[in-house]
């Protein structure tokens, strides 16, 4: 049975990994300062979004990052992965 959570700071390292694998997978270079700055951002609740982690067998099999970012010609937008 897959669970559905927002995750704990323990997983915070699995998380990233999974995040950066997947810029990798769509053929992005992953820059680990910005995955870590948006997952700490949603973890610690400070700033607009939604971080969640599917979890199977007690392995993290995928995770939803949304990130709110300001933009000067856009106002706010709300960017979303959907990793699995």
């Amino acid at each position: 049975m897959v669970t559905i959570s927002h995750g704990s700071l323990a997983d915070r390292e699995e998380i990233k990994r999974l995040i950066a694998e997947y810029h990798s997978s769509e053929g992005s270079t992953p820059i680990k300062e910005r995955i870590a700055w948006a997952v700490e951002q949603q973890q610690r609740r400070r700033s607009p979004g939604l971080l969640l982690i599917a979890r199977e067998r007690g392995a993290i099999v995928g995770v939803a990052l949304v990130v709110y970012t300001p933009s000067a010609e856009l106002g706010g937008v709300m960017t979303k992965q959907f990793l699995r």
